[in-house]
């Protein structure tokens, strides 16, 4: 294992657990620490693409991931931002990308009508990703 750890970042709860993890996890085993934010395009087609969040609420995503990284020991903690119609395969792909061989994600408590008509981003990312997933509540 060489250390390196993808952390998916949102402005969730779960996302900000995650990042917990993910630090914890980077400090403990002295290894890189990778964040990403995902920013979803609709499916609508359109120009320019509607996304989630503007590029500012991204970079702050990832500025607060990094900020607290460090001030909690992780050195250079690494920052990817990417446009995506499916956020689990571009974390899928930035982890391989990047050499991460640990995936962090947070987990809600979606109901089973939102799991069936949206699915699950940590739950296609456990049954895709080809390096260990460590899925936080």
């Amino acid at each position: 294992m060489s250390g390196r750890i993808l952390c998916g970042v949102d402005d969730s709860p779960h996302a900000a657990r995650a990042i917990d993890v993910a630090i914890e996890l980077a400090w403990g085993l002295g290894g890189a620490l990778v964040f990403v934010a995902v920013n979803k395009r609709s499916s609508a087609g359109g120009f320019p693409p509607i996304r989630t969040w503007s590029d500012a609420e991204v970079e702050k995503l990832l500025s607060d991931a990094s900020h607290k990284a460090r001030e909690r020991g992780v050195r250079n903690p690494l920052r990817v931002a990417a446009d995506a119609r499916d956020v689990a395969g571009a974390i899928i792909d930035c982890a391989a990308g990047q050499g991460a061989d640990h995936i962090v994600v947070g987990s809600g408590k979606a109901s089973l009508a939102g799991r069936l008509l949206l699915g699950s981003v940590s739950e296609a990312v456990v049954r895709l990703a080809p390096c260990t997933v460590t899925v936080a509540r």
